[in-house]
């Protein structure tokens, strides 16, 4: 993260000094803590509880009114028992803020203060750097949400591979060489604990390393699963390819009336016979249901031809890596879409949290593809997954039925 500082502070007297802009004196001191530990030549915390004592006893009005400069006249010896430390204690901390370029000392040959002859502590540096500091506050922010977001994919890699080496051990004994390998591999991650430790370049890394060993694995389930002619569990769970058509009687048959799509229209169905894809219950039989008849039915191919552009964008770099796609790209790509499409993380926390990551995703690749949508666009793709996600929650979500709508506006857009 690059600083801008000048180490040698001269303001010359003739011009006017700066003020506040938009942040009250209190803030800007928040705002200064918050940030300390990233400035060039750091403040210690101690400093910079010694620095909110001081700009504490200054006149709020200098620090915004045209012709003060906002300084503290207060000795070192009432400043140090307000901080309950010793006067020598004092004038360490005000040498750490000159050298960090947040205050500037006018006083006294003996190093006394004066209100009446304008001696004291100034903050006057620190106020002409506050459009520096807010950009190193949002850089903080955004370093901040990254840092959540690999993390957060880090855990998605975890699980998938953990269910990849589970079937893979089926398929080969959990003896062999690769069985052996990957689990070796999965045991020597890092903790969740330790990822928080971790700076940004290392956590990136990380997952990329993470991503790479999750893909490598699904390809040797999927030679596994040529070899011996039938779909693993797991891979059936994440949707195995089909030449099925989707929009098949048999399909349609026992599947709730398709609704427009839009949150409200949601939980709007007709009576169904019961079974796997008639009206869930809860989301646990909602998760179930979408796998067993028409989701089930599809596969990697016939998913990245339901996706948006946008979504197979981040597909088409995926699959150039590996050659193949797996339903893991598609988690991977969905959480890639959360910032171009304008969801708050929380939202697709909640929405795996409540549905699933499968269903989740699911929903993205739904509400992504119906953004342009004839007649009933996806306006608000957040509020749209936060309404999918409170249907799920009833079990009145009707995700089958939204796929097959999608596959019947692609066949028309293409016919």
């Amino acid at each position: 993260m690059k600083h801008v500082f000048s180490a040698a502070y001269a303001r010359p007297q003739e011009t006017e000094p700066p003020k506040l802009d938009g942040i009250s004196r209190d803030n800007f001191v928040q705002l200064l803590k918050k940030i300390r530990r990233h400035l060039p030549n750091p403040p210690g915390k101690a400093a910079m509880n010694t620095f909110a004592i001081m700009t504490s006893v200054t006149r709020i009005s200098a620090w915004v009114s045209e012709g003060e400069e906002p300084c503290c006249y207060m000795a070192q010896t009432e400043i140090a028992r307000l901080a309950e430390c010793t006067a020598s204690r004092i004038r360490a901390h005000e040498a750490e803020l000159v050298a960090a370029g947040l205050i500037y000392k006018h006083t006294l040959g003996n190093g006394g203060r004066s209100g009446w002859q304008d001696r004291g502590i100034y903050f006057t540096p620190a106020i002409e750097r506050l459009e520096e500091f807010r950009l190193l506050e949002a850089q903080m922010e955004a370093q901040r949400k990254e840092a959540a977001r690999l993390r957060g994919l880090r855990s998605t890699h975890k699980r998938h591979l953990s269910g990849v080496i589970a079937e893979l051990a089926d398929c080969l004994g959990s003896d062999h060489a690769d069985v052996l390998r990957l689990s070796t591999a999965l045991n020597d991650w890092p903790s969740a604990d330790r990822l928080h430790s971790m700076d940004l370049e290392a956590l990136t890394e990380h997952e990329r390393a993470g991503d790479n060993l999750c893909r490598e694995a699904w390809e040797i389930l999927r030679n596994c699963e040529e070899s011996i002619a039938q779909p693993l569990v797991f891979e059936r769970s994440y949707i195995q390819d089909t030449t099925q058509n989707p929009n098949s009687e048999e399909c349609n048959a026992s599947l709730p009336k398709r609704t427009s799509g839009k949150p409200d229209d949601i939980n709007q169905f007709e009576d169904t016979p019961t079974g796997a894809s008639g009206r869930e219950k809860d989301y646990g039989a909602e998760t179930a249901a979408h796998k067993s008849e028409f989701v089930e039915k599809l596969g990697p191919d016939r998913l990245y031809h339901l996706a948006s552009p946008d979504m197979k964008t981040h597909l088409d770099v995926r699959r150039y890596r590996s050659g193949a796609l797996h339903f893991h790209d598609f988690v991977i790509a969905a959480d890639a879409r959360l910032p171009e499409l304008g969801i708050n993380r929380s939202a697709w926390e909640e929405a795996k949290r409540i549905m699933g990551e499968d269903t989740a995703t699911m929903c993205i690749l739904i509400l992504d593809a119906s953004r342009d949508r004839p007649g009933l666009p996806v306006k608000n793709p957040g509020g749209y997954l936060r309404g999918m996600t409170r249907a799920a929650e009833r079990g009145q979500l009707n995700l089958i039925g939204s796929l097959i709508g999608l596959s019947e506006r692609k066949k028309h857009e293409n016919d």
